[in-house]
């Protein structure tokens, strides 16, 4: 477990760095659900790792959509998968997406918006960050690994 106390926007752009740094593709997908109240920072997370992956364009989360695929090269990373299951009710409803497909590719770094919906059918290895409001600019993000 590691803690992250993030005040600007700087500063999660260097914490969004330092989680890719170290991440390396593995037998499947790798998995990080994203935790936490809504305005905690989510998305704002993703858009920094984004930007640190080269995606250029703007980064919206797809919370009407569910999902959303940007091709990256990185690491052995060729897609980052952006999940907003924010609207879902079980795992199931991922099934359309066919999220099994997307669970089994190794090239797909995947980050999940509210894990939690959906924590029936995501992997064992799924890493975890909380993030917490502290202050109206300040946010705390907790990092799990895949075996905590």
């Amino acid at each position: 477990m590691k803690e992250v106390r993030v005040a600007h926007i700087e500063e999660l752009n260097k914490t969004a760095e330092e989680f890719l740094r170290d991440l390396d593709p593995e037998e499947k997908a790798v998995v990080v659900g994203l935790s936490g109240n809504l305005g905690a920072g989510k998305t704002a997370f993703v858009k920094e790792v984004a930007r640190v992956l080269g995606v250029t364009g703007e980064i919206t989360s797809p919370t009407f959509v569910i999902q959303k695929n940007y091709d990256i090269d990185f690491h052995g990373f060729k897609t980052l998968v952006h999940i907003d299951a924010y609207r879902l009710e079980k795992g199931e409803d991922m099934k359309p997406l066919k999220f099994k497909d997307t669970l089994a590719d190794k090239n797909n770094l995947v980050l999940i918006e509210w894990p939690e919906k959906i924590e029936s059918i995501l992997p064992k290895a799924t890493r975890k960050i909380v993030f917490e409001t502290i202050d109206p600019t300040t946010r705390k993000l907790t990092f799990y690994g895949k075996d905590e």
